[in-house]
């Protein structure tokens, strides 16, 4: 039964990928330059708020061993804070390649089509590294509801304190920013 199904949506993906292909404009939803600025993006704003010891917290509480309720909590944190910035992200470079359309000079209706579809780009990669960050979100979520709440409030706040002492990955999160808007 499951060599049914797994093959039934294997052979549907196959299908999707061969007309796609037959179009001869299967290459319009990749471009590069847009996949780096969100992901460089999204990225640069996770180093603005946690620390390179929580982000590998976060992979390994979402993939391989529960740790403990707080910790948890803070990598389920991470993970919910990377599927907003992506999409925030993916919104702001896409309010960008508008603006920057806008400010060309108008070559007719097919180049304001491109643009319009290139425009929304951004919002489609945005949203794609979303789900993509909600799911371990989700896994920690479900590990979390099988622990018993360790540590209170007062320790979580603590901790939070503390991670928000001066970082040098603070630094080079902004530094990778105000880069990234620089360069587009």
């Amino acid at each position: 039964m499951k060599i049914k199904a797994v093959s039934s949506k294997l052979l549907f993906i196959v299908l999707i990928a061969v007309a796609a292909i037959g179009t001869g404009r299967h290459f319009l939803f990749l471009d590069w330059k847009t996949i780096v600025m969100v992901l460089t993006g999204g990225l640069s704003t996770l180093l603005m708020g946690f620390t390179f010891e929580e982000m590998g917290r976060a992979l390994k509480h979402a993939y391989a061993e529960p740790g403990q309720w707080l910790e948890m909590r803070r990598s389920a944190h991470f993970w919910e804070a990377a599927g907003r910035n992506f999409f925030i992200l993916g919104v702001f470079w896409s309010q960008v390649s508008f603006v920057r359309f806008l400010n060309t000079p108008s070559k007719g209706l097919v180049s304001f089509a491109d643009a319009v579809s290139f425009g929304f780009l951004p919002v489609f990669y945005g949203v794609l590294l979303a789900v993509i960050c909600f799911i371990p979100s989700f896994l920690i979520h479900k590990k979390m509801s099988r622990l018993s709440r360790e540590g209170t409030v007062e320790e979580g706040l603590k901790e939070s304190r503390r991670s928000m002492a001066f970082r040098a990955e603070y630094v080079a999160g902004y530094v990778v920013f105000v880069g990234l808007i620089l360069w587009k």
